[in-house]
């Protein structure tokens, strides 16, 4: 977490569409029909809430995202704490604080709880976690209460991410079928439940169809589907070299398997000792002297195999506690609901990670994806393997082992994020940017091409519409200035439905920028070159025929071109007057 403290987010990629968009919704826009927008309205509704309070300033929607993070941590601690001791709940809180709330594994830092890529997946996370955990309450207590605040947070997730609805949505079907249907335990509750759940979202959506027509799904909602995005999804699913991804699968299944073995070991090993055959002091020394071992072994297990690889065999960990969970709970067996518990919470784990398969970890979209599975891996940890190898008697030390090795997991990713910054910053205190709508860190190849040209635009009246291509609207919100249009970036999958390049350079002819400001960017996972070069020429052929060179400001590593409309030229005879 300090390796990370007040560095989070990205100046040039995607942070800014997060920043602008409740700003423009603030300012009397709306959703998918003047601000174009992929994910669900909840999350920019919401902060545009924050900045109507609060104001607009990048603080606050950083402070909302601490917030985000310590609700998770806690929901965590609480989830863990049904099925395992406090010392094991409180070690999966603060791993997922460093694996998954603060991490930083690539330059561009915006996978992060913080400051992300897009507040519907953290909001959506936090969503789905409160309705999982109000879920697991209702099935260990019978209560109707838990199930219908499990239904209320199923219904907000509905409005933030697709992924995040996927996850929570086969959870509750799960609970469905193998509760309700086998266990027969229905009740009418149940029903007035899902229903409210299904229409709070299906009334908010048709509410903005109404008034965006078709141009809500194709242009907004469903965008992700669009073919230009294909090799992106292949590529961070670990579809696109699924050779390298099964062998790394490989590696983190015989690190994790070794891990599970020895807390499996020393589970049989206690339970031994416990028999009565050994004294009770002989009992605790050697089971204080084998969970020393056995954590330290598993940490350097972990440390070795290294983030995100470490996790990439999780699913399959997840697959096998899913069967026997579910065997146990249609056989009903005595302790039929904790099964249950367990069963609910590892397919949830599975269903969250779908799109990052075989490239499981917490980096990119993992940082939340997978949040859901590292809360089951230390269920499993500390609880269910213990239990089974201890022959139905949790074994103390083997749970604080499996716990320890938790956090040595995540003191793993603690380092990968200190290398990441120092790379992504340079040594010591990093660059930054403040400006009064706030302060945002600076990247070490931004630095005296981005920042400039924030400073520049800076002196510039807040009336001043600006439009930044590709992308990189953050520098419009830091400078204070309007985005002249209801898009953030340009980017191959922007050019597609009603926003095809003549439309999109019809709606920048009408908004009139003052400014267009450009800074090359790579599109290579989207499998293009970037703007201008292989896609969207038409757009920069009309660019250069409207604007002119009015600073650029290059570096090394970075380039920021500004571009102004030219100076009108007067009439000879004007000019002799």
């Amino acid at each position: 977490m300090f390796s990370t403290w007040q560095r989070w987010g990205d100046i040039i990629v995607d942070c800014g569409r997060e920043l602008d968009t409740p700003k423009q919704l603030l300012a009397g826009k709306m959703l998918y029909r003047d601000v174009r927008y992929w994910y669900g309205p909840a999350a920019p509704y919401v902060n545009a809430l924050l900045y109507r309070v609060l104001g607009v300033r990048v603080g606050v929607l950083v402070a909302s995202g601490v917030a985000t993070a310590a609700a998770i941590s806690w929901l965590t601690y609480c989830i863990v704490r049904l099925l395992a001791d406090r010392f094991a709940a409180a070690a999966a809180a603060v791993a997922v604080l460093y694996i998954n709330a603060f991490p930083q594994c690539y330059v561009a830092n915006i996978f992060n709880f913080v400051l992300p890529y897009a507040y519907p997946a953290t909001y959506g996370t936090l969503a789905t976690m409160a309705s999982v955990y109000f879920l697991l309450r209702h099935v260990l207590t019978g209560r109707p209460a838990p199930f219908l605040i499990s239904c209320s947070f199923l219904a907000i997730a509905a409005l933030c991410k697709l992924e995040v609805l996927f996850a929570v949505g086969m959870t509750h079907l799960l609970f469905v079928v193998m509760w309700v249907g086998i266990s027969r335990r229905a009740a009418l509750y149940h029903l007035w439940g899902y229903l409210a759940a299904l229409t709070i979202p299906v009334a908010v959506y048709a509410w903005f169809f109404a008034h965006t027509g078709r141009a809500l799904l194709t242009d907004n909602l469903l965008l992700s589907s669009n073919v230009t995005t294909g090799s992106f999804v292949m590529r961070h699913s670990g579809l696109a070299d699924p050779t390298a991804a099964l062998g790394q699968m490989a590696w983190s299944a015989a690190g994790i398997g070794v891990c599970l073995a020895l807390i499996a070991f020393l589970a049989w090993a206690e339970s031994k000792w416990q028999s009565g055959r050994v004294p009770a002091a002989s009992t605790r020394f050697l089971s204080i002297l084998a969970g020393v071992g056995a954590a330290a072994l598993c940490g350097v297990i972990s440390f070795l195999l290294g983030p995100p690889r470490i996790f990439r065999a999780l699913p399959l960990v997840l697959v096998v506690t899913a069967v026997i969970a579910a065997a146990r709970v249609i056989t009903r067996r005595r302790h039929a609901a904790q099964e249950m518990v367990l069963l609910t919470l590892t397919v949830f784990a599975l269903a969250s990670g779908a799109r990052i398969l075989l490239r499981y970890g917490a980096e990119h979209y993992g940082f939340y994806l997978m949040l859901p599975g590292a809360v089951a891996l230390a269920v499993i940890w500390c609880r269910a393997l213990p239990t089974v190898a201890g022959r139905g008697a949790p074994t103390r030390s083997a749970g604080i082992c499996g716990a320890v090795t938790m956090l040595l997991v995540a003191m793993s990713h603690a380092q990968t994020t200190r290398k990441t910054a120092e790379i992504a910053y340079g040594p010591g205190e990093p660059p930054r940017v403040r400006t009064a709508q706030g302060t945002m860190v600076c990247r070490r190849d931004y630095v005296g091409s981005v920042d400039e040209a924030i400073r520049f635009m800076s002196t510039l009246p807040a009336t001043t519409k600006v439009v930044v291509l590709p992308e990189g609207s953050a520098i419009t919100f830091l400078a204070g200035l309007t985005n002249a249009l209801g898009m953030h970036t340009f980017l191959p999958l922007d050019f597609s439905g009603s926003y095809d390049e003549p439309a999109i350079i019809a709606r920048l002819a009408a908004a009139d920028p003052d400014y267009i400001l450009f800074s090359p960017r790579s599109a290579e996972e989207y499998g293009k070159q970037g703007l201008g070069l292989d896609y969207g020429l038409q757009l920069m052929e009309w660019v250069q025929d409207h604007y002119i060179l009015v600073k650029e400001l290059r570096t090394r590593y970075n380039a920021v071109c500004i571009l102004g409309k030219p100076v009108p030229t007067l009439p000879a005879s004007a000019q002799g007057q």
